[in-house]
């Protein structure tokens, strides 16, 4: 009877499990689709979601972002989703390169290797104990420091970028050193050029919304974000 009895058990738990994930695989599939509402669409398949925007050839050239952001999306309950901005080609991108420059004075060249050419840039770089910061001239690419041992750094658009219009933005304000590494750059001994290389600053780095810890709410075939709505196609 136990032995019957267990396999009771472990044949209700199979179903039980077979169960659930049936439920989760409808509701993924009732959540994919299009989404659109005033400021765009919203498109979800599986676990990913991608805000879209509305495109016009009227705008400048910072507001033609087709896709404002991708993000992952996790299932609260049936009700809520959990959304955060996917940046795994900032993170696995990104090199600097140490070489050394003939040169009179015993200064260190930090430069930015970035394809950002929208506009104007301030570019911070922070050395020592004291956090002592020197500054690009000119929104140059490049800052020159005195010789020390490491450093960090931040860059910044000098005016806020807003997509498509909109009067509020959720993009980036500003990337620092502390987001790509837990720790400050050490500078090699006898190198006096650094090569700071992020591909994925381009023009839109600053546009595109960088989202974390979003939520998202369900209400039948309308998804609910801040103030927006967006209704699911048919």
């Amino acid at each position: 009877m136990k032995k019957h009895h267990k396999r009771l058990l472990i044949r209700e738990c199979i179903v039980l499990v077979i169960l659930c994930s049936a439920c989760n695989f409808l509701f993924a599939q009732k959540l994919d689709g299009r989404y659109s509402g005033d400021y765009g669409e919203i498109i979800i398949s599986g676990d990913t979601l991608l805000f879209k925007s509305h495109k016009s050839s009227h705008f400048p050239p910072w507001w033609e972002l087709d896709t404002i952001a991708k993000c992952s999306v996790t299932k609260i309950n049936k009700y809520l989703l959990e959304i955060n901005s996917v940046t795994d080609d900032l993170y696995d991108t990104w090199s600097i390169e140490q070489s050394h420059e003939d040169r009179s004075d015993d200064s260190i060249k930090i430069n930015f290797v970035i394809p950002y050419n929208l506009g104007d840039l301030e570019i911070g770089v922070y050395t020592g104990p004291h956090f002592e910061e020197f500054k690009n001239n000119n929104y140059e690419k490049s800052v020159t420091i005195p010789k020390c041992d490491d450093f960090g750094f931040y860059i910044m658009p000098t005016r806020k970028l807003v997509a498509h219009g909109f009067v509020v933005t959720y993009g980036r304000i500003i990337l620092s050193s502390s987001e790509l590494s837990s720790e400050d750059f050490a500078i090699e001994q006898g190198k006096n050029r650094i090569d700071v290389k992020i591909p994925t600053l381009d023009d839109y780095f600053f546009v595109r919304y960088f989202l974390y810890h979003e939520y998202v709410y369900v209400k039948g075939d309308e998804l609910h974000w801040r103030d927006r709505i967006y209704k699911k196609k048919k």
